[in-house]
């Protein structure tokens, strides 16, 4: 995946100092980079355990059988929980995608 973009702007920025600049390299945010600023494993696991959910949420989601329930106008909503084993507890995600509405917001 591509996370490194240049950029032309007509007028250009001017930097911290004074300096105008009309062209640049743009970088996105990446999971990685998310990860790295988590203070210990733990966390970085636990997030990298939401992230997966997250992504199979989508991938569920865009599976040709649920596409064609809900063009059957079948209700189906894709939730994303992540249970965790040490404390016995469902976590809500707030991921669901309910219809092709929902899933045109996940694209990467």
């Amino acid at each position: 995946m591509q996370t490194r973009y240049d950029f032309t702007l007509p007028r250009g920025y001017v930097d911290d100092k004074g300096e105008v600049h009309r062209t640049g390299t743009m970088r996105l945010a990446t999971a990685r980079d998310e990860l790295e600023a988590l203070p210990d494993e733990r966390a970085k696991w636990d997030r990298l355990v939401e992230l997966n959910v997250i992504r199979q949420v989508r991938n569920v989601a865009s599976d040709v059988f649920v596409r064609e329930a809900w063009l059957r106008g079948q209700a189906l909503s894709v939730h994303g929980w992540v249970y965790t084993l040490g404390t016995g507890l469902v976590t809500d995600l707030d991921v669901t995608i309910a219809g092709p509405e929902d899933l045109a917001e996940f694209v990467d």
